[in-house]
């Protein structure tokens, strides 16, 4: 059995958000996409950043600091620099519905446990 979760999804609207928010929706999760984080302090289990346009992601200055993060991008490297400081992972490579609901569940639960604040390449 696979735990579902509250999701808030973040990044440029356009297609490939809708396709990220899709997706998540089909493993059973719930899904609020937004263009940046919302005013109100909605209890999310994890944000998912969709990082893989490139460039900065004024998002993260606005998201909740205990807040698990899984950031999608095309390159590690850019992705973990912008997290610094996070609890947060960095999920690059091909896109399966598998890979995404471990590191799903991954990162939930090292929101749950209150790991250290760093970051993890899956």
């Amino acid at each position: 059995m696979t735990s579902t979760y509250d999701i808030l999804l973040l990044g440029p609207a356009g297609p490939e958000r809708q396709r990220l928010s899709a997706l998540l929706g089909e493993l059973g999760h719930r899904v609020v996409a937004e263009a940046r984080p919302p005013e109100a302090a909605r209890r999310y289990d994890l944000a998912v950043l969709d990082l893989r346009a490139g460039g900065p992601a004024p998002e993260l200055a606005h998201i909740e600091p205990g807040l698990p993060l899984l950031a999608v991008a095309s390159e590690p490297g850019p992705a973990l620099r912008a997290l610094r400081g996070r609890l947060s992972m960095v999920l690059t490579g091909a896109e399966r519905p598998s890979g995404y609901q471990v590191a799903l569940a991954v990162c939930a639960a090292l929101g749950r446990r209150g790991a250290l604040a760093g970051s993890l390449v899956a």
